[in-house]
């Protein structure tokens, strides 16, 4: 299987995460919920559009893609947990309230759980990679 490169729409989706983020930042509110799933997507795109970058075009056989799924999801899973708190103190900082909008303690616990999130990460991963293999199996089978 050849790894996909980076095209237009890898590019248009890297704008349309950074508009997202910075339709965010501009609204007043403080649930867990909107950022989270902020820190989830830009940083799953992130390990995609990086990936597509340095891997691009190049073949992998299929016995090799369930350990780039567990690899791939675990470094996603990971960066979820350190975007969603990069998020959240970079709104912290650019509101610059008395009382912030997310405490250190929640950006504390939430990296806190960062090694939960790798392993649900890497499972992810590695399903992304059974379903590619199901759905287009080896050429001599």
């Amino acid at each position: 299987m050849i790894y996909p490169k980076r095209g237009i729409k890898s590019r248009w989706m890297a704008i349309l995460t950074g508009f997202l983020i910075f339709i965010w930042l501009g609204q007043e509110d403080n649930h867990t919920l909107p950022v989270t799933l902020l820190g989830i997507w830009s940083a799953g795109f992130s390990v995609i559009f990086i990936s597509m970058g340095k891997l691009g075009g190049q073949y992998f056989h299929y016995r090799q893609l369930p350990l780039l799924g567990l690899l791939f999801g675990a470094i996603g899973g990971v960066s979820a947990s350190l975007m969603t708190a990069a998020l959240m103190l970079f709104k912290n900082a650019r509101h610059a309230h008395f009382l912030p909008d997310y405490p250190a303690g929640m950006m504390g616990d939430i990296l806190e759980r960062a090694p939960l999130w790798g392993l649900a990460g890497a499972f992810i991963g590695l399903g992304i990679a059974l379903i590619q293999i199901a759905q287009h199996p080896p050429p001599n089978q």
